[in-house]
């Protein structure tokens, strides 16, 4: 059982250390292995922590369960309780790292800073009666927030956006051809003679 181990963890290793060194030494952010596999729109269960959410979060736990399940079975543990233990490891570090990571980023952000008006791009489609997720770059850095339609209409996975309000994290966004509807109104009534 060691070697299983041991090949799991090395595999989920260097495919783990491929993925940063095309993310961030060679600057490819979207070949892929930060998409979901899977969306929670609403309110759920936190479950879903335990479970990767995307690759990369796929070879972090395979190599938290690998390495697990190595020292477990160096130890002298059943095969099965090893298994169930490394498993058990696993997915505690996948939840450690669904709730440690979000707050690092959103701690970058300066303290009481206004998102409206910056531009974001959608990266989960938004309904116009629920919500999806939005990107914003800020001093190089990207931040991933959930955002509603402001005026609730259907806004696609690529489209750019400008927030118009943040309210508990929630951020209230418009298509960036919608800033400008209302101009386009105006500049299209017919004049009126006086």
């Amino acid at each position: 059982m060691t070697v299983a181990y041991l090949v799991i963890a090395v595999v989920s290793l260097v495919a783990f250390t491929m993925d940063m060194l095309l993310r961030y030494v060679e600057k490819i952010k979207r070949f892929g292995l930060e998409k979901d596999l899977f969306v929670f729109h609403g309110k759920t269960i936190p479950v879903e922590n335990f479970i990767p959410h995307n690759l990369t979060m796929i070879f972090v736990f395979c190599f938290a369960f690998g390495l697990c399940g190595i020292v477990l079975d160096l130890m002298g543990f059943m095969w099965y309780i090893s298994l169930f233990c490394a498993l058990i490891f696993a997915m505690a570090v996948n939840c450690a790292e669904m709730f440690f990571i979000p707050r690092i980023k959103k701690e970058a952000l300066p303290k009481g800073f206004d998102l409206s008006g910056m531009a974001a791009v959608v990266i989960d489609f938004i309904s116009g009666d629920g919500w999806g997720k939005v990107k914003l770059v800020y001093k190089g850095s990207e931040y991933f927030f959930n955002a509603v339609s402001a005026n609730e209409t259907d806004i696609d996975e690529g489209e750019k956006v400008i927030v118009v309000l943040e309210n508990d994290g929630m951020l209230f966004v418009e298509r960036e051809d919608e800033v400008f509807e209302p101009l386009k109104e105006i500049e299209e009534k017919p004049k009126t003679d006086e």
